[in-house]
């Protein structure tokens, strides 16, 4: 989404999924890059 620029609901559309499933996901993917990046410091 931040690359590419799209919405969730064009993401939603590409991945065939539902809206509420890319928002997760993102935000999990999101957490996890926090994680690590702390965890690098």
């Amino acid at each position: 989404r931040e690359v590419e620029g799209q919405s969730y609901a064009e993401l939603a559309a590409i991945l065939e999924i539902p809206v509420g499933t890319v928002k997760s996901r993102l935000f999990a993917a999101r957490e996890e890059l926090r994680r690590v990046w702390r965890s690098s410091k």
